[in-house]
């Protein structure tokens, strides 16, 4: 008889939320076109980036699940957060480095075109764009400071909220430099 075991960081990376090293890295880099600027400042929830971890979870609440992501990244963590954006069921994934926040990523699974719709048009309300544009499915909010909100519709519905922190990435390539004299 078949046994498949399943640990709930297996269930949680279903979900593509980065996890490793390389995976940051490139959700760090990743800016879709068009890029859309805004004076709001970009934030998840009303957190600001750099947020500490203890502050986050009194405003988030007891997260779901924390992602064991310590082993490949020193200083990660990763907590998931089960909410709702209006009718629609969201899994985030707040990511920590060194205790502040750096990256939030949200993911819708199998959206509906309706529910992809209603989310551009929650961020683009949130965060209006000096010069708005009619978008599809994939487009970055930028603000001042360089920190981002990216909507990314592939199969997933995936929306991350980024630092502009250059000293996020600069940890973070180090990291990468570092495993590759390794």
């Amino acid at each position: 008889m078949y046994s498949a075991s399943f640990t709930k960081d297996d269930y949680f990376e279903r979900y593509s939320f980065a996890g490793t090293l390389n995976q940051l890295l490139k959700v760090l880099q990743a800016t879709p076109s068009p890029v859309l600027l805004t004076q709001e400042k970009v934030c998840f929830q009303n957190i600001p980036f750099g947020t500490s971890l203890k502050e986050v979870v009194k405003v988030m609440g007891k997260p779901q699940h924390e992602v064991s992501a310590q082993a490949e990244v020193p200083g990660h963590k990763a907590f998931i957060f089960k909410r709702k954006v209006g009718p629609i069921g969201v899994t985030s994934c707040l990511h920590f480095l060194h205790g502040k926040l750096f990256l939030a990523q949200c993911v819708v699974r199998h959206p509906s075109p309706e529910e992809v719709a209603y989310m551009a048009s929650v961020l683009q309300e949130k965060f209006p764009p000096v010069h708005p544009q009619e978008v599809k499915t994939s487009f970055a909010i930028c603000d001042g400071l360089g920190n981002q909100v990216v909507l990314d519709q592939t199969s997933y519905l995936r929306i991350n909220y980024i630092w502009a922190d250059e000293g996020v990435r600069y940890a973070l390539h180090a990291l990468a430099r570092r495993q590759k004299v390794s």
